[in-house]
């Protein structure tokens, strides 16, 4: 076994090996390519992106006849060796990262392996070997705003109360994390100016104890629905719902089906589609390292109100895709940080 598979075995890293069909009698086809994920520490169960980059991986088996590998790692330590050990073994022809907080790991293996064709998801780097495939969550966000904010007064909420007050949780204070923030405030403002939108930060994607905490002090504040965008963490926003009599919206997790009277709609991202063109693109001999982005406008974004016993008005949901149609059509240009929200709330929200 390679050297790279060798060490990853020993860290005690969960490890999966899939051969596509029809490869020749030595294991790969003249035209199969092979490729590896690296998960976050998050892990595949997460029902977000870890599993949607598996699905990725076995639709690439499936249709292309791809072999691919991939590795869970348990600590961000281990993201360095991983990305390094993988690149080293020169048996990959695309090496995939799917998280923002592998940024710098995966940079430090591409530039000690510039041969290597690497793919990034969920943030964005310029470098010769690494494409970059990034959701514009901000955009997706502004219309999931926009539902929360009018639902928080409505009838459509059995538990709602009278106060205009709506919530969201992320995950971690890097800028894929925060500018879907800002997209969910404006569009929550852009709804009602006057609705307030709290704000907390779990510190990482995998401490469900710690987002269930910061969703009760949320709801004791007057929020009755709050946004989910903290990965697996985000399990526990629905434990807090079920205590507090409050309601979450998923992102990039189609949570209607798993709590149905909690969850009103989900936001949700294919990002699996993004992850097998690229992975096609290696195998057709047309991949570049440029940044592909899939916002409102790509048609990959979905907004999700099947499985829900919590009916939306489609009044309100026609309102959302029409402010949703402004920003994609560059008629409302969305900020990016959190300085610059209330000179977008002044200019474009009555």
């Amino acid at each position: 076994m390679k050297r790279a598979l060798t060490l990853v075995l020993l860290m005690g890293v969960v490890l999966t090996n899939a051969s596509g069909c029809g490869a020749a009698e030595d294991g790969k086809a003249s035209d199969q390519i092979k490729v590896a994920m690296v998960h976050t520490t998050s892990g595949l169960g997460d029902k977000s992106i870890n599993d949607s980059g598996l699905i990725a991986l076995e639709r690439a088996k499936e249709e292309l006849g791809v072999s691919y590998t991939n590795v869970e790692p348990k600590e961000y330590s281990d993201y360095d060796a991983y990305f390094m050990e993988l690149a080293s073994s020169g048996e990959f022809d695309l090496i995939i990262a799917l998280g923002a907080e592998q940024k710098e790991a995966l940079v430090s293996a591409a530039k000690s392996f510039p041969e290597q064709k690497f793919s990034a998801n969920s943030f964005e780097v310029t470098m010769d070997n690494i494409s970059c495939q990034s959701a514009l969550w901000e955009e997706f966000l502004f219309m999931s705003g926009y539902l929360n904010s009018k639902l928080t007064t409505m009838d459509a909420l059995p538990n709602a109360n009278d106060q205009a007050v709506i919530g969201i949780i992320n995950a971690m204070e890097i800028p894929p994390q925060t500018r879907p923030v800002v997209g969910y405030i404006c569009g929550a403002k852009y709804a009602n100016s006057q609705v307030e939108v709290l704000t907390s930060v779990v510190g990482d994607f995998v401490d469900t104890n710690r987002a269930q905490e910061l969703a009760i002090a949320q709801y004791s504040k007057g929020a009755d629905i709050i946004q989910d965008f903290c990965g697996k963490a985000g399990f526990g926003l629905l434990n807090a719902a079920e205590l507090s009599g409050g309601y979450v919206t998923g992102a990039a997790t189609n949570l209607n089906a798993m709590s149905p009277d909690l969850v009103p709609h989900s936001t949700l991202n294919p990002i699996e589609n993004q992850i097998f063109d690229d992975i096609k693109a290696v195998q057709d001999g047309t991949w570049t390292s440029k940044t592909k982005y899939g916002g409102i406008e790509s048609g990959l974004f979905v907004m999700y109100f099947e499985d829900s016993n919590l009916k939306v008005p489609q009044e309100i949901i026609d309102e959302a895709y029409a402010a949703a149609e402004k920003v994609a059509g560059g008629e409302l240009k969305l900020p990016t940080t959190f300085d610059e929200i209330d000179q977008w709330v002044t200019e474009n929200c009555k």
